[in-house]
């Protein structure tokens, strides 16, 4: 049957066939649209750990020390420097650099990675603390300062 040439138009079994794969095409795609939009909002900061990291290895390079702007030098410590050697910083995030400072949080997620460690902290309140030595770089999610406060009153 020739549906052009067809005075008659669609019989009702065609017409409930077209309804019911539009309505399943359009909950498939739904469907898709949701799953995308869930595995897209479970991230993991890693972005800014690996700005973070590049921040510190630029700053040791030039200074030996991840703090931006430190007066230190390679041939005497500086203030930020422990008993270890390691200088100690946190990144800021908006500034892109690492200050001595500890700064208010910024994680977008509650699950955050760093290698194959897994921290957790509610959103805009964890920092990422930066310590190095020569090359040696080492990152871990702290709570910012705002959050230790808060935890104290």
């Amino acid at each position: 049957m020739n549906l052009l040439n067809d005075k008659r138009g669609l019989s009702r079994l065609e017409l409930f066939c077209i309804v019911g794969i539009t309505l399943a095409l359009v909950f498939l795609a739904y469907k898709g649209i949701l799953y995308y939009h869930n595995s897209m909002a479970k991230g993991n900061d890693s972005l800014k750990v690996n700005s973070a990291e590049s921040v510190a290895a630029m700053n040791l390079t030039t200074a030996g020390c991840v703090i931006n702007g430190c007066e230190g030098s390679f041939d005497e410590p500086c203030e930020h420097m422990d008993k270890d050697g390691y200088t100690t910083g946190y990144y800021d995030a908006v500034k892109k650099k690492i200050f001595a400072d500890n700064s208010s949080g910024y994680n977008e997620y509650t699950e955050m990675k760093i290698g194959s460690e897994v921290y957790r902290g509610e959103r805009n309140t964890m920092v990422i603390k930066v310590r190095g030595k020569e090359d040696k770089i080492v990152l871990s999610w702290v709570p910012s300062k705002e959050q230790e406060r808060s935890k104290h009153k």
